[in-house]
């Protein structure tokens, strides 16, 4: 009889539309680094390698640095500053 049976439901299955590229890259990263590890069982040589293959996979983050250039400009820019006030204090403050 019909009554007394109850119909399963259906199982649920998601297959994935988007795949997030970003990721997946970051995670062979990982593996190529370990694999290389492998030769070099040293723990600071483990955290060296990680972070050469993510500086050479992620060269956008490379221009963020400090180049020693900025620091030059600034004094740069404080000369020309102090020059303008010792100007303006010869001509107008003391004549």
């Amino acid at each position: 009889m019909g009554f007394f049976r109850q119909p399963t439901p259906r199982r649920f299955h998601h297959p994935y539309i988007y795949v997030d590229e970003r990721k997946e890259r970051l995670k062979q990263l990982v593996e190529q680094a370990r694999k290389k590890q492998a030769v070099n069982p040293s723990e600071e040589a483990c955290k060296e390698t990680l972070r050469e293959a993510f500086r050479q996979a992620t060269p956008h983050t490379t221009r963020h640095q400090k180049s020693p250039v900025r620091g030059f400009f600034f004094v740069q820019i404080a000369a020309v500053l102090l020059l303008i006030a010792v100007f303006y204090y010869l001509v107008f403050v003391r004549a």
